[in-house]
């Protein structure tokens, strides 16, 4: 494969500069393992800054530029001046984009040495490959995969790699309908509506900063319940049957918690104000629903 130009994008709002510069340091070595394969040509590292308190310190910014010199990728900072979400932060990065792919990381994630040297090689083994998601440790996603060609439901945009051209193409995330949660599933079925696949690479690992409880269950704090809840509500009404959406809704509402009720009170506002997205044609096609998974699990 010839080199590639990359850009990596990563949305960044509840952080530290340790935190930031630990996932710095592991994407430069996975940056410099894929340029010695001979699959990375021009680089840029683009962070975007959703933080309410005081941007990065401009020594804070020298460090992560300096750190990222061994993986032979420029750097940039853009600060927003106040939390604009998972979606519209990477299509505000986006705009400056001249690279011919680009991924999209979270900022807590550690990337394994040759996470990115994997990505490369799984989106451009196939032309119908469109997005790559990577192998997430220690809490692997439990969505089911073709073992040989790796093609999945959806993606996980924690980190995964797409063909800057595609993500142009397809109007980059759905800002106006999700904030934070839920914008990866709806770009990995348009994505699939569009005639790509999305695929996942166990090869490509990458660990996720993650918590758990005494019984070894994730924690999701109340806020992070209610975005999902939001979420799930959202897709249901893009993708779902037309019931689908008031099935849901009535569902959190008489037997979601606290964060779930919440969540079904401000979707009641947005289909008052009537700002609720339109169904997608074809929905059916790539669409999945079933006991709040978006895809068959490979364990049940």
């Amino acid at each position: 494969m010839p080199p590639s130009s990359l850009r990596v994008q990563t949305v960044a709002h509840a952080f530290t500069p340790a935190t930031l510069l630990r996932y710095v340091e592991a994407l430069a070595q996975s940056l410099h393992n894929a340029r010695v394969a001979g699959l990375l040509g021009a680089t840029v590292v683009a962070l975007g800054d959703s933080s309410e308190k005081a941007g990065l310190s401009k020594r804070a910014q020298e460090e992560l530029r300096e750190a990222l010199v061994y993986g032979g990728a420029d750097f940039t900072y853009e600060r927003f001046g106040r939390n604009l979400g998972h979606a519209e932060g990477h299509n505000r990065l986006f705009q400056t984009n001249d690279s011919e792919l680009l991924l999209l990381c979270n900022d807590d994630v550690v990337a394994g040495p040759v996470a990115v040297t994997e990505l490369i090689r799984g989106l451009l083994a196939r032309p119908e490959v469109g997005l790559v998601e990577a192998h997430q440790l220690p809490f692997e996603n439990p969505k089911a995969y073709d073992p040989v060609s790796g093609e999945t439901g959806w993606c996980s945009l924690a980190c995964a790699l797409t063909r800057a051209e595609l993500f142009a193409e397809l109007g980059g995330l759905d800002a106006e309908s999700f904030f934070v949660d839920g914008d990866d599933v709806d770009y990995s079925w348009r994505l699939r509506l569009a005639g790509y696949q999305c695929t996942y690479r166990p090869s490509a690992r990458v660990i996720l900063d993650q918590r758990v409880d005494g019984s070894g269950r994730l924690l999701v704090s109340p806020k992070n319940e209610r975005s999902v809840a939001e979420a799930d509500l959202l897709l249901s009404r893009k993708y779902g049957r037309p019931d689908h959406f008031e099935v849901r809704l009535a569902f959190y509402s008489e037997h979601g918690s606290e964060a779930q009720r919440e969540a079904a009170e401000a979707l009641r506002e947005r289909k008052a104000e009537g700002r609720l997205p339109s169904p997608v044609a074809g929905a059916d096609t790539v669409a999945f629903f079933r006991d709040g998974s978006y895809a068959v699990e490979r364990f049940s």
